[in-house]
Order: C-alpha cells, then structure tokens, then sequence
C-alpha cells in the first residue's frame, strides 16, 4: 500500500501559517504579560499572576520555537497535543501536590485572603503552577538554545550522561523521599514543626524533576551542572 503525504506546496504553506500563529501568538503574550504587570502595580488585581504567568510563557514558547525550532504551542499548530497534554497533566499533578497537599493542608504556610473557591481552582491550580513550570521549562530552552549559538557550550555527550546515571538514581530517590517524608511525618506528628520539615525537604528537592531528566538522557540543569557546561 503506497501512502501519499501532502504535495509540497500544501505542507510549505501550513509551515508559514503556523510560524504566522506561532509569531501573533508571542506577541499577544508579551502584551498579556505587560498586562499583568501593570494591574498589579496600578491596581494591585489578585489576578495578576495569571495574566503575567500566561502571557509570559506565550512569549517565551514562541522564542523556543524560534531557536529550538520546537516548542509546546508548535507542536499543538501541528495537532502533535500528546507531549503538552501530558505535560500539563503533571504540572497538574505538581501543584495539587505542592500548592493543595504540602502547602496548604499540611503545612498551612500559605493561604488565598482575596480568591474564593472557585477563584483559587483556576487561577492557582489550573493556571498559576502549571504555566509558571511551563515557562521556566521554556526559559531555560531558551537560554541553553542562545548559549550554544553563541558557543559558551556544546550539548554533554551521551557518554557523560551514561557516567552518571547510578548518581542520578540516588539524586531521584532523595527527591521522591523529599516528596515523601512530610506525609509521613505529618501521619505521625501532626502539624508540630511540619513547616521546618517541609522546608528542609523542600530544599532535598530542589532539582525535582532534573534526576529523571539525567536518566532519560535530556538535557536539564542537573546535567549541565554535574558536566561542569
């Protein structure tokens, strides 16, 4: 069975009109974040994270395109939704954890004065983690992308990151009992100096997800650091 693609003019011109919605999409962004700024200076809105956090990550996502000639929003243009669906579904998963269970319920380290119910679902969970992961995943694409143009370094090679796979799993495992050991001490103790726990796992944590990036052989802050790029 002979299977026939697009004729190259068709594909030359979905290229361009999703470079023209890639492009119209990170101006809107930049706009949407200097909104959010604004409101939060001159009126000081509750909602200005969400604004800013949303408009910042449209910008960023078109400069990756721009430089890695791949980003999420690219991919949705060209209906590839797997990658980013699931994407979103763990920095889902990532603030129910951190924000809903470990923030608030377990530690009561913070809580939204000016957001009801209903305002705190959607401007915390559903929008404020998620697209801050997001756009620091899109900054930091952004500059490895412009390091390595401008030659302040190359990619590790596979071998380094083959040499670090045993630290890797031992990086991962204190990250996952950083994740871990609040609950169980919370079951335990209760809420007495859970807040110190938290803060000291927190810190145990801080490469989260960078030791599985280091395993599946991507490119992460973890591995440039242990490289020495």
């Amino acid at each position: 069975m002979i299977r026939i693609g697009k004729p190259p003019q068709l594909r030359f011109k979905g290229e361009v009109i999703i470079k023209l919605l890639s492009f119209i999409l990170g101006a809107m962004g930049l706009l949407i974040c200097a909104y959010g700024l604004y409101s939060a200076v001159i009126s000081a809105s509750p909602y200005w994270y969400s604004w800013f956090v949303v408009g910042w990550f449209l910008f960023l996502d078109r400069l990756d395109a721009a430089i890695n000639a791949d980003a999420n929003l690219t991919r949705l243009l060209k209906g590839q939704w797997q990658i980013p669906a699931y994407t979103y579904g763990t920095y889902l998963a990532g603030a129910l954890l951190i924000d809903v269970l470990l923030g608030s319920y377990i530690g009561n380290l913070w809580f939204y004065p000016r957001f009801n119910a209903a305002e705190k679902i959607i401007n915390v969970i559903l929008i404020g983690y998620p697209f801050a992961f997001f756009s620091c995943a899109a900054l930091f694409r952004v500059l490895v992308g412009l390091l390595h143009r401008l030659g302040a370094g190359a990619p590790p090679a596979a071998a380094a990151t083959s040499a670090l796979a045993g630290l890797g799993k031992v990086l991962l495992a204190l990250t996952i009992g950083a994740i871990l050991a609040p609950l169980v001490y919370f079951w335990i103790f209760g809420r007495k100096d859970v807040q110190e726990i938290i803060g000291i796992c927190a810190v145990i944590g801080i490469f989260s997800w960078s030791p599985l990036s280091l395993l599946l052989g991507q490119n992460c802050l973890l591995q440039g650091i242990l490289t020495k790029d």
